[in-house]
């Protein structure tokens, strides 16, 4: 019988920082697709994945990935954006990438 393990990621939950918004279109709702179907930016339709990182639980990365975006506009703007959020953090500045290459 299969077995799934969960693992708590960090001692906070990034996106729900008042300051937290899409690298893509700005938005401020995310869906989460229960089960395990991933977390997902309402407007664009961005993919949003946060995970630990080996500082410790105070400390999370985040991607964001443009694949299945609404528009073409988006997913041409970069394929995905990336960046680490400590606790205490109160902004965030992405790292975005196009064809493998930074932006």
């Amino acid at each position: 019988m299969p077995k799934i393990l969960t693992e708590k990621q960090g001692s906070f939950n990034p996106i729900m920082r008042d300051f937290f918004e899409c690298p893509v279109c700005g938005g401020v709702r995310f869906v989460y697709v229960v089960p395990f179907g991933g977390l997902w930016c309402e407007k664009c339709n961005a993919q949003i994945e946060v995970g630990s990182t080996c500082d410790g639980p105070h400390k999370v990365s985040i991607h964001i990935y443009t694949k299945h975006c609404h528009t073409e506009e988006w997913r041409e703007a970069f394929d995905y954006a990336w960046t680490v959020l400590w606790a205490d953090d109160d902004r965030i500045i992405w790292m975005k990438a196009k064809n493998g290459k930074m932006l």
